[in-house]
């Protein structure tokens, strides 16, 4: 604040003070929010606390009206003095600390218009009532969706693991798995591997499909009374230990620990969320039509934010199921569903210093989420949290339309135009006008209640209608009987709800049907948001084989999830295949097939041949095929590889069990190298 100012001095502010939020973000693009700009006084207008100074600024070359509270001194000639002294008359005192502070006036040829009496006039925006909108600027959908697998192989040969490979970062795995292993060293553990990385990741998700809340049941190897199923047996049947895991799993690490930034509390989870965006941007061509929403990683702890190990902003919203911890604001592909783009929602200050931050907060959200496809002329479909004019504005001048609902952001918006017309259900009103050359709509929709949309694109004519599936009891007041209800709507409606709850869709798979933050129990609140993380790249896995794959049509979430976890539990990505391996496969499928072969091992007393042996005190054994073949070892297995093995006449790839003296050895040599030639 500019103290005892007088006709004549130099002055700075701030270009969203002198501007507003969209001019100056028009003049000076994202950054205008660190803009100043330089003036000279030339007049003062009033006296005391509510007295303004007209600016004469440089660049701009415009006069204007504004409060000392926005203005600071370019240069000071003179040694401050006493108050009395700067002031022009007794009464004035615009320095005082106790005036209350008030926003900027702008007068001149940026003042907001006064308020109309014709509902159709909003803030100087001349609205015009239609009955019909038959002519849509979007001209057609340009994108479909599309992933860059790198190859040529066709997506029926793809397999639930490889489409979790694509969604993940992988890019990044061998650096995750380093900066882990450089963890573990610390803590006098044996380090990691690639491999070891998704292994554990498939434990988890394995653990999704089958809860049984203590983690020690999914190593047990005795059958338990109360349950139907076998014991699991995770250790013998994977080659991995409730110990390894565990504690692979607590030194988990998706940074580089070397280079931690104590100034950027977020630091152990940037480099996550930001690999998670690049490869969603190097990997996924989203079709038409995006969708922007929110997402939540539920964490509660009583430990207070400026805690150095604390959650380092936590966000309480009422309307959540479980609205305390980490707030995304994420883009969603408006057909598939699949995430595109996330941004931790961080403390004010750290948002102030991010792109676009002049502008309101739903603006600035959607233009840095977009910001990738500025030019491609899809179509952005939002709810209130980030829909204005505004908004509408700034995509259309960057290439891209915006349809979205309205209710707080009224500003040059007909709202009351809209709400005072009649309506009867299923009815709707619309008005056009352009700002800034960008063509608008403005409609109000009647469902059960009223509904306004603003939208840079589509037409009123008429859509398919909302059906509704209701019950209604029969006339014999016993029994229920099905019925639909309809109600008609405009074609514009109709696109919007198509897509809308897409990211609210996705939520639920992540944090209803998966619950992976259940599963993985932690007191880390970076380990909750790597598992929410993970979530998403299940989720969109899946949404991905369901709508490319053939298999996924009529698959369901629990059997995709099963598969994927067993594949990651098995996998061998990274493993180099000796040549003296003999492969299964045929030779186009050995050139084509990398490290994806999944390796399951089960008890003996699984075959038919040998049910007769289970409950006996030696159980189903017979020599180990790795032990002979490969150490010269007549030791006894109890497992066989349901992968490799061709019961009942074939080979039956017997191997030793994790609770041997040897160990996970043999189990590991087969994943690594196949069957053990002769």
């Amino acid at each position: 604040m500019a103290k005892g100012l007088s006709v004549g001095d130099r002055v700075c502010a701030n270009a969203t003070k002198v501007l507003g939020a969209r001019k100056a973000t028009a003049e000076f693009g994202k950054q205008a929010s660190k803009v100043q700009l330089r003036g000279k006084v030339t007049e003062k207008v009033g006296a005391g606390p509510s007295a303004k100074w007209r600016v004469r600024w440089d660049k701009p070359e415009i006069d204007m009206l504004l409060n000392a509270r926005s203005l600071t001194r370019e240069t000071r000639d003179l040694e401050p003095e006493d108050d009395d002294m700067n002031s022009s008359s007794d009464d004035e005192d615009e320095s005082s600390d106790d005036a209350p502070e008030e926003n900027p006036v702008i007068e001149d040829t940026l003042a907001r218009p006064a308020p109309s009496d014709n509902p159709l006039i909003v803030d100087g925006i001349q609205w015009t009532a239609v009955d019909a909108i038959t002519a849509n600027h979007f001209d057609g959908d340009h994108h479909s969706m599309r992933i860059l697998w790198g190859d040529d192989a066709h997506i029926s040969s793809r397999s639930v693991y490889d489409f979790f490979l694509m969604m993940f970062p992988t890019h990044m795995l061998a650096d995750f798995a380093f900066w882990t292993s450089t963890v573990l060293k610390d803590a006098g553990q044996a380090e990691t591997s690639p491999q070891e990385v998704l292994k554990v990741l498939g434990f988890l998700y394995g653990m999704t499909v089958h809860p049984y809340g203590d983690r020690r049941k999914y190593w047990s190897v005795e059958n338990s009374e109360d349950s139907l199923l076998p014991a699991p047996a995770w250790g013998n049947r994977f080659g991995m230990g409730q110990r390894r895991f565990e504690t692979v799993l607590r030194y988990l690490t998706f940074h580089d620990p070397s280079t931690f930034n104590e100034s950027d509390r977020w630091h152990p989870v940037r480099t996550l969320v930001d690999t998670f965006n690049q490869r969603r941007l190097g990997k996924v061509r989203p079709s038409s039509c995006l969708v922007v929403d929110e997402s939540f990683a539920s964490w509660i702890s009583r430990k207070p934010d400026d805690m150095p190990d604390a959650l380092p902003h936590t966000q309480k919203i009422i309307r959540k199921p479980k609205g305390v911890g980490t707030e995304f604001k994420n883009l969603a592909d408006g057909v598939t569903g699949v995430m595109l783009r996330l941004e931790i929602q961080e403390k004010k200050s750290d948002m102030a210093d991010k792109d676009w931050s002049a502008l309101p907060a739903g603006t600035a959200w959607l233009l840095r989420l977009c910001e990738p496809y500025f030019g491609s002329h899809r179509i952005v479909r939002a709810d209130s949290a980030f829909t204005s004019t505004t908004a509408a504005v700034l995509l259309g001048k960057r290439g891209l339309f915006l349809q979205g609902i309205v209710k707080g952001a009224t500003k040059e918006f007909p709202a009351k135009y809209l709400d005072n017309c009649q309506y009867q259900r299923g009815d709707h009103h619309a008005a056009t006008a352009t700002i800034e050359g960008v063509p608008m709509i403005a409609l109000g929709w009647k469902d059960k209640t009223l509904k306004r949309f603003l939208s840079t694109c589509g037409t009123t004519v008429e859509g398919q209608p909302h059906t509704k599936k209701r019950y209604r009891v029969s006339e014999d007041g016993e029994s229920s009987e099905i019925f639909y209800k309809t109600v008609k709507r405009p074609k514009l409606v109709e696109e919007y709800f198509d897509s809308a709850s897409k990211i609210d869709v996705h939520n639920h798979l992540r944090q209803g049907s998966l619950a992976l933050e259940e599963a993985w129990g932690t007191r880390k609140w970076h380990h909750r948001v790597f598992a929410s993380i993970l979530g998403m790249v299940e989720v969109d896995a899946f949404l991905l084989y369901s709508a490319l794959h053939l298999d996924g049509k009529s698959m369901e979430h629990r059997t995709f999830t099963e598969r994927l976890a067993l594949s990651l539990i098995t996998n061998t990505y990274g493993v180099p295949v000796s040549p003296h391996t003999r492969s299964l496969r045929s030779p186009q499928q050995s050139e084509s097939a990398s490290t994806d072969t999944a390796h399951l091992f089960m008890p003996l007393t699984t075959l038919h041949q040998y049910e007769s042996k289970q409950g006996s005190a030696g159980g189903a054994r017979r020599k180990c095929l790795v032990c002979v073949r490969v150490f010269k070892e007549q030791n006894n297995g109890h497992y066989f590889c349901s992968t490799c093995s061709r019961p009942p006449e074939g080979l039956i790839v017997t191997v030793c069990g994790m609770s041997s003296d040897r160990g996970s050895r043999c189990m590991d040599w087969h994943r690594e190298r196949g069957i053990p030639e002769l």
